[in-house]
């Protein structure tokens, strides 16, 4: 006892001494101002901030309860990325709607906490609904944009983009223009200058998207394009003309109206208009489709040479603004000795309106020698495809291939950025339905970008085609992780390849079944174009593949019901989307076990299992149904929840007759054992015989 009260009186007095030794100096300015958040902006001091740099900009209410979650994250991301962010040229600013509901009013705020984007400009974009609202989200999202060129261009308070008058657009409409014109058409009457914002009547977006048609008309990838705007509500005659009349009376329209934008080319005749039928309205997507389509109009010639650079190029990962290089689509016109100008040119023109719909769709023609490149990509396939020794060697099937290399007629070939697949096109190119339905059938990248937006899009994109939806995770959050994803894509790819060379080889076993063709005949002079062309139309059983950042959009997973056993996928994991039915999705092998591209066997093993279950009878992939609401012990209800309303309409049937039934029996019983006793029917007492 004595010891222990020894022991407390020492370490009391130790705690005195170190108390007089330690020094506690208030904060400097300087630290006071890194660890304080700055006061909300007002009316007062909101355009003189956003004039300077880039602004991540909170809207908010004290009262919203949403906000009041955030608060806490906004303030620690503010901290830890203040310092960095000023070295950048981006900071983070809060806007209190409570108290300036004037200033919420103008910049279109509809729902709090609203985050957004600004520049010297004004708006640039939302903040992405997809991306998690916390601190390392925040931090990557202001990294990104901060080196942004499009953003750095907001800088600019100079537009580039002139306003027309009616004349001057009737010349364009009539094709008169000395240059391609990529013009906007806005619900307004005196909108001059992009870089003066308005309110426009009915029309939701057209404050923000002003702000990036300014941004577009300073971007150097429309160089050789003219930017210009017009003002449907000053001179209607040319936009009812275009059909834009929407755009002259906003008001009519309860859902409200968005701006259009066409690309206008010098001397094309009837085809000079193109209208863009995206639904973005971001600069670059924007002068995606203008410097493309513009491209495709002068139909460009290319070479052997150049064309194998473009397929070879790799699908880039870990990109500072675009997470993957998603790859380019070239359609290539193949012009042999029996070619016609005049007949090539009339045929590319009427591609060209087409193909501006189809972004990421390049047109060329060429006088090399195609079939000769299809062969060596071929070749080269099936030298990546051997990549496992234990397995038996696969061999190039070359009936398969010498169908699809001759070249009797003119013909039409694609190749894609990452793929070796050969896709061609023989037979009459005059028939236009036949053509365009092969050009958009094998028109996306080769591997696409999944987003909330484009899910039911890819779902549903030609399903007499296309069976599966392969999706590989990756994780683009440090170098480490980016690395990894690299090696995960290449393996992604080289899957995809692997499970090609079992799809091809039965499309044409299937053919030669039905085309009855003896093995000695499998050669040009028995095939017609006609027979040629029939294969290459009932290419079926293909894949579409994509690719999610789990690093931005994890939550994606969950809101596309792709994540029913709240597992956690790590980089290198892939689910697959059965687009036949669009109701269930895999995220294991036939062995039961997580499916990764650790190595290419298990996503091919899959998919053959998934597509050809003929092959291997044993092997079955269990499958999920998308968006179950049921818990893991429930997931047997998944098997009624497939079929709607319908199948939980026949299961009560079911139910309900189940439980009536002893009742009901019992009740027949009763009633034979009553007319039993009774021998005898009808008041006049004559008897009847039971059958038992």
């Amino acid at each position: 006892m004595k010891c222990s009260l020894v022991l407390w009186l020492v370490s009391l007095l130790a705690s005195f001494a170190y108390a007089e030794d330690t020094v506690i100096t208030p904060d400097t300015p300087e630290d006071q101002e890194v660890s304080q958040i700055p006061p909300p902006l007002t009316v007062r001091n909101f355009e003189d901030t956003m004039s300077k740099n880039l602004h991540l900009v909170e809207f908010f209410s004290p009262t919203c309860p949403q906000c009041l979650l955030l608060a806490p994250k906004w303030e620690d991301t503010w901290k830890s990325f203040h310092a960095e962010g000023m070295k950048l040229g981006i900071s983070m600013e809060r806007v209190n709607c409570l108290e300036s509901g004037d200033l919420c009013n103008q910049e279109n705020i509809k729902a709090y906490p609203s985050i957004k984007l600004y520049g010297p400009g004004g708006f640039i974009q939302d903040y992405p609904r997809s991306s998690l609202r916390n601190q390392e989200n925040f931090i990557k999202f202001m990294k990104d944009e901060a080196i942004r060129k499009e953003n750095l261009l907001s800088v600019s308070e100079t537009s580039r983009s002139l306003m027309l008058n009616s004349e001057q657009l009737s010349s364009y409409i009539e094709g008169r223009g000395e240059k391609p014109v990529l013009i906007s058409f806005w619900p307004s009457e005196n909108l001059k200058n992009m870089s003066k914002r308005l309110s426009f009547a009915n029309c939701a977006k057209c404050t923000n998207y002003q702000a990036n048609w300014k941004t577009l008309s300073n971007l150097r990838a429309v160089k050789d394009i003219d930017i210009a705007h017009y003002n449907c509500m000053k001179d209607s005659t040319p936009c009812k003309k275009l059909k834009l009349d929407h755009l002259v009376d906003s008001r009519r329209h309860s859902g409200g109206v968005f701006p259009a934008v066409a690309l206008m080319l010098p001397g094309h005749g009837e085809d000079n208009i193109i209208m863009y039928k995206g639904s973005s309205f971001d600069p670059s997507d924007l002068a995606e489709f203008a410097s493309r389509t513009y491209s495709n109009s002068q139909f460009p010639s290319i070479t052997e040479l150049e064309l194998n650079e473009m397929i070879r190029k790799p699908i880039e990962v870990g990109k500072p603004n675009d997470i993957f290089d998603s790859g380019k689509t070239f359609l290539v016109l193949y012009q042999d000795y029996k070619s016609s100008g005049g007949e090539n040119l009339k045929v590319l023109s009427s591609l060209c309106k087409l193909l501006s719909g189809l972004p990421g769709v390049y047109l060329y023609k060429s006088a090399a020698n195609l079939p000769r490149l299809v062969q060596q990509n071929y070749y080269e396939m099936i030298k990546q495809i051997n990549y496992n020794s234990s397995e038996p060697e696969k061999l190039a099937n070359k009936q398969y291939l010498d169908l699809m290399t001759l070249s009797k007629h003119q013909s039409f070939f694609m190749f894609k950025q990452g793929s070796l697949v050969p896709n061609v096109f023989y037979g009459n190119y005059e028939d236009v339905k036949t053509l365009n339905n092969w050009i958009e059938q094998n028109s996306l990248p080769m591997v696409n970008e999944l987003k909330l937006d484009n899910f039911k899009q890819l779902i549903e994109f030609h399903g007499d085609v296309y069976d599966e939806l392969a999706i590989q995770l990756v994780d683009t959050g440090n170098s480490a992780s980016k690395a990894a994803s690299k090696s995960y894509l290449i393996s992604f790819l080289v899957s995809y390849h692997d499970f090609e060379k079992i799809r091809q080889d039965n499309n044409y076993k299937s053919f030669e079944e039905q085309s009855g063709v003896p093995q000695s005949s499998k050669d040009e002079e028995y095939f017609d174009e006609d027979s040629i062309q029939q294969l290459i139309l009932r290419d079926r059983h293909k894949v579409l593949l994509a690719y999610v950042d789990i690093h931005d959009n994890r939550i994606l997973l969950n809101k596309l019901g792709l994540n029913i056993n709240k597992r956690y996928y790590k980089n290198g994991d892939v689910l697959i989307v059965n687009k036949l039915n669009k109701k269930f999705y895999y995220d294991t092998d036939p062995f039961g076990q997580p499916l990764t591209t650790d190595s290419p066997t298990y996503m091919k093993a899959t998919l053959k299992a998934l597509i050809f279950p003929e092959s291997k009878p044993k092997q079955v992939v269990r499958q999920l149904l998308i968006n179950s609401p049921f818990g893991h012990h429930l997931r047997f209800l998944d098997k009624v929840h497939q079929f709607g309303l319908l199948g939980w309409l026949c299961t009560l049937c079911v139910v309900f007759t189940a439980l009536k039934s002893p009742s009901l029996y019992r009740k027949h019983k009763t009633r034979r054992r009553y007319f039993a006793k009774r021998d005898s029917a009808g008041l006049l007492g004559k008897r009847r015989r039971l059958k038992d």
